[in-house]
C-alpha cells in the first residue's frame, strides 16, 4: 500500500502546482495555446551503485503549452514510455513499459526579428513495469532540469536551434518476486547539447527535428498546431 502512494503522489503534487495557472493566463489577453506531439528515441546512461547501464527511452508524448504572459509559457505532458537495458542482470528489467507526467515553464529573454534565446524549466515524473515468469521489475524515476535555447531566423519557413541543458535524475528499480531488492540510480552526467530546426507548415503548424549529445543520444521529432 505504501508503495503505491509514493508512487501516486509526483501526479498529486504536479496537479496543485498546476491550479494557479489559469489565474495568470486569465490576466493575459494576448495567450496562444500550442498542441505538440512528440516522437523521441534515446539512449542515455545511468549510474547504479555499482555499475552504468546502456539505456534506450522511446517516448511518444502529448504536450499542451499556453501563454501565461507576453514572455512567459506554461506547459503540461503526458508520455507513453518503452525502456529497455540489455545489459539488466534481471530479464523483467531488460524491456519495461509505462507512463510519464510532467510540466514546463519558459521564459523569452530576447525576442528580435533574427534572434530569440529562451531559458525554459521541466520536471517529469516517468515509471515503466516489466515482468516475467515470477518476477516484476518497477523503475520509477524524477527527472528535472533547465537549459538555454537559441532560435536563429525564427519567423523564417526554416528556422535553426542550438541549446544546452542540465539535468537530474533521481530513480529507484524495484524488483519483487524471485529477487526482492531496491537499486537507486542517477545520471551518468549531467549536461546535453543539442540541435535541430523547425519548418514552418503554415502560418499555425511546423515540424521540428532535434538531435542530443551528452547526457542523452538520439533525436526527437515534434509536429506542433497553433491555436
Amino acid at each position: 500500500m505504501n508503495t503505491v502512494n509514493n508512487n501516486t503522489r509526483p501526479v498529486w503534487l504536479l496537479l496543485i502546482l498546476l491550479l494557479p495557472a489559469p489565474l495568470f493566463a486569465a490576466a493575459y489577453d494576448g495567450q496562444e495555446v500550442n498542441f505538440s506531439l512528440l516522437v523521441e528515441s534515446r539512449n542515455t546512461e545511468l549510474r547504479y551503485t555499482h555499475n552504468s547501464r546502456r539505456t534506450k527511452i522511446t517516448r511518444i508524448s502529448a504536450v499542451w503549452n499556453q501563454d501565461l504572459s507576453s514572455r512567459l509559457s506554461g506547459g503540461i505532458r503526458l508520455a507513453y514510455l518503452d525502456l529497455s537495458q540489455p545489459s539488466n542482470p534481471i530479464p523483467a528489467g531488460m524491456t519495461t513499459t509505462g507512463y510519464g507526467i510532467g510540466f514546463s515553464l519558459l521564459g523569452r529573454l530576447i525576442k528580435r526579428k533574427m534572434l530569440h534565446m529562451n531559458l525554459w524549466f521541466a520536471y517529469d515524473y516517468q515509471a515503466t513495469r516489466g515482468s516475467s515468469d515470477e518476477q516484476t521489475t518497477e523503475i520509477l524515476w524524477h527527472e528535472m532540469g533547465g537549459g538555454a535555447d537559441l532560435i536563429i531566423f525564427p519567423h523564417a519557413t526554416v528556422s535553426l536551434l542550438a541549446g544546452a541543458a542540465v539535468t537530474r535524475i533521481d530513480g529507484d528499480e524495484r524488483n519483487s518476486g524471485t529477487i526482492s531488492r531496491v537499486s537507486t540510480f542517477n545520471e551518468d552526467q549531467p549536461v546535453d547539447y543539442y540541435a535541430g530546426l523547425n519548418i514552418r507548415t503554415d502560418p499555425g503548424g511546423h515540424i521540428g527535428l532535434k538531435w542530443y549529445s551528452g547526457l542523452h543520444q538520439g533525436f526527437t521529432i515534434h509536429f506542433n498546431r497553433q491555436f
